[in-house]
Order: C-alpha cells, then sequence, then structure tokens
C-alpha cells in the first residue's frame, strides 16, 4: 500500500471513530520513530550554531525547508505500521523556548529539546509582560509563517 493509500484509510478509519456515538472503538498508535521532530531539528540547530544565525529571520525559511525534507523522507516509513497514526508537523521547539519568549530569557539547546532555568522570583510575575520584539517571539512567528 502507498503513502497516499495508507493515509486515505487511516483518515477513513478517524472520520468512522469520530462518527459513531456507541463505545468500543479504538484508535491506536505504535510509539517509535516516525520521523525528525521539528522540536528536534530546531533545537540541534540551535546547539550546532550561534543562536543569531538560527534567529536570522531572513534564514528561517530555509530551515524550515531543510526541515520538510528531512519529514517528507521519514513519512514513507511512518506507514510501514499499519496503525492509526497520520503524519503531523508540530510547530515547537521544547519548553525552554517557550519559557523565553514569555520572560525575554535565554534557553538552553541540548540537540533534542531546549530547557530553561527559571530565575524569576515568585513576586516578580507581574513584570511580565507580553513583548512582541522579543526574539523568541519573532523567532515563534517566523517559524509559524
Amino acid at each position: 500500500m502507498g503513502t497516499c493509500e495508507a493515509l486515505r484509510t487511516r483518515m477513513e478509519r478517524w472520520r468512522a471513530f469520530h462518527s459513531r456515538k456507541t463505545p468500543g472503538d479504538l484508535l491506536f498508535y505504535v510509539w517509535g520513530e516516525r520521523g525528525v521532530s521539528l522540536e528536534g531539528f530546531l533545537c540541534q540547530q540551535f546547539k550546532d550554531n550561534p543562536p543569531e544565525r538560527v534567529l536570522d529571520e531572513a534564514r528561517i525559511p530555509g530551515l524550515i525547508e531543510q526541515y520538510v525534507a528531512q519529514l517528507r523522507q521519514a513519512v514513507d516509513a511512518g506507514y510501514r505500521l499499519d496503525d492509526d497514526a497520520t503524519a503531523t508537523a508540530l510547530v515547537y521547539w521544547g519548553i525552554g523556548a517557550l519559557n523565553a519568549a514569555m520572560t525575554g530569557g535565554e534557553p538552553f539547546h541540548d540537540g533534542v529539546t531546549s530547557l530553561f532555568d527559571p530565575n524569576l522570583d515568585w513576586e516578580r510575575i507581574d513584570e511580565l509582560a507580553f513583548d512582541p520584539d522579543n526574539k523568541w517571539v519573532r523567532f515563534a512567528v517566523a517559524v509559524n509563517r
């Protein structure tokens, strides 16, 4: 069965599952490596390069093109198992980056995810404010585009 046919079959099972009103059906997913995650891809970029290079908005489309090319190569392998998983491109690169976008701090990228050392005292929580010029907010917007 080809990738497109496998995807169609899985989507039919999803539609049938969500249209039923009686219990008894399950959708299942076999856990395992199904392709490169955006989180891992971007965190590896931050680990291997100076952050300013990865954050350069002119370079982000090229990075995403690289990620999509790797994802496309992995999609066929993900359909070799006959489960109910469908390909997903999740725009997320770790909790550390999300915290940095909210606080203006700096995340740590270990090549798999991003981490954040919270050094904000609880009493300072009211100081947090959305900053559209925060480099991590701008990066998140550019990646989502």
